[in-house]
């Protein structure tokens, strides 16, 4: 059903805005590589400028040989990044915010996520989490009924919450229905 996802997942990685990236995991390679790539010896030009030409010019070379190294680092992590995933069909009402919580309550630890044309992409640190998420993760978890769940959940939790000095039973009612959404989350069979 997902044929072409590796591609929109290939597309995507190199279409992808660039951005910095702050990885710890940078496993020690330098990332100066062909820092001079188009540039002339650099002896050759600072002897026949003045001084405070020559300091702008290599201030100058500094920045644009910054930004092409971090060009290459960004398009290294970025596809890092989407090397192990997970993709989920996704109802297009959700939002990324509604997708990252629901992510964190299933205790998903990715790494990014991206909507790929109604397709939750969930970028994962190795093939081992990728394999236990595979499993874990319901393939409905973002469909149209999950969503109106959720939206119903979250309405609820906002009301009870602000009717809280109103209703005296507040806590019993919270927790029975918070109760009911997660049965009813986890075991999609068992719905009314």
């Amino acid at each position: 059903i997902y044929g072409d996802v590796d591609d929109d997942i290939a597309e995507l990685i190199s279409d992808e805005d660039d951005e910095i990236i702050i990885d710890n995991n940078q496993e020690g390679r330098p990332a100066e590589e062909n820092d001079n790539d188009e540039n002339p010896p650099a002896a050759a030009i600072e002897e026949k400028l003045p001084t405070t030409k020559r300091n702008r010019t290599h201030r100058q070379r500094s920045t644009a040989t910054r930004q092409r190294r971090n060009k290459k680092r960004n398009n290294t992590h970025r596809t890092r990044r989407y090397q192990h995933y997970i993709t989920r069909s996704m109802y297009y009402k959700f939002k990324m915010s509604s997708i990252k919580k629901i992510l964190k309550q299933h205790h998903i630890n990715y790494i990014h996520i991206k909507d790929v044309d109604g397709i939750v992409v969930i970028g994962v640190k190795n093939s081992l989490i990728q394999q236990q998420y595979q499993h874990q993760i319901p393939e409905n978890i973002f469909d149209r009924k999950h969503y109106q769940i959720y939206q119903h959940r979250h309405q609820n939790h906002h009301q009870s919450h602000h009717q809280n000095h109103h209703r005296p039973h507040h806590h019993q009612y919270h927790h029975q229905h918070h109760h009911q959404y997660l049965h009813q989350y986890h075991h999609p069979h068992h719905r009314k």
